[in-house]
């Protein structure tokens, strides 16, 4: 409870369409979207690789929800 809900995948796959919630309400402007750079440090290869990252916008008290995220 009073947590927030994360949802994180490369930024090559692109922008969510839409996230449905277990009811089947569409609640995708309940998260906002982020996106990080994480770049490697000290390998034999550097690599930067980006993340699109939806975090709900306020935290929930919801649990055991099956969200369904949708490209």
């Amino acid at each position: 409870t009073n947590e927030y809900i994360y949802f994180s995948y490369p930024a090559s796959n692109g922008f969510l369409s839409s996230i449905i919630d277990g009811n089947g309400f569409d609640v995708t402007s309940s998260f906002t979207l982020y996106t990080v750079n994480v770049t490697s440090s000290g390998q034999d290869t550097e690599w930067t690789e980006s993340y699109n990252i939806y975090r709900t916008t306020a935290v929930t008290t919801v649990s055991g929800q099956t969200f369904k995220f949708n490209f």
